[in-house]
């Protein structure tokens, strides 16, 4: 490249979406149930939680859903847009390969605080459980609890 006087095309610093739907609202009455929580089985607490990725200048959004006990991601989808409904269609996928836990875990975000979304939640016989506001990663894989492995 040196040779020839070609240079890589510079990449630009990518700054995260906005989330206006998450700014200035009060902390949800949904408490975290899972904080201290014995996870002796598949199936008891799922997390959900979804991550932008830069495509071309814009977000491609995936949301996942896994199981705590094992750690394997058992749902997931993927949408150009940000949404409760993203949330929701994850957890169906991931009823396609388990039946649905005790609890299902995840962050204040406003997917998981939209009605609709815990009204699926509900329809399916789970727990909403929720981490504290302002404490970013604190998610069932990073909080502290105890896993017993057989």
């Amino acid at each position: 490249m040196k040779l020839f006087g070609l240079k890589p095309k510079r990449q630009r610093k990518w700054k995260a979406p906005a989330k206006p739907n998450d700014l200035n609202q009060a902390p949800t009455a949904i408490p975290n149930l899972i904080q201290g929580m014995i996870i002796d089985a598949q199936n008891r607490v799922w997390v959900s939680d979804f991550t932008y990725l830069p495509y071309f200048g814009k977000f491609i959004y995936l949301a996942t859903i896994e199981d705590v006990f094992d750690r394997q991601i058992i749902g997931w989808e993927v949408s150009l847009r940000r949404s409760a409904e993203l949330t929701g269609r994850a957890f169906l996928n991931a009823l396609k390969h388990r039946p649905p836990p005790e609890i299902m875990h995840s962050d204040q975000g406003s997917e998981y605080r939209d009605q609709g979304y815990l009204n699926l939640l509900k329809s399916f016989g789970l727990k909403p459980s929720m981490s504290e506001k302002a404490v970013p990663g604190k998610t069932a894989t990073k909080n502290r609890f105890i896993r017993v492995l057989n």
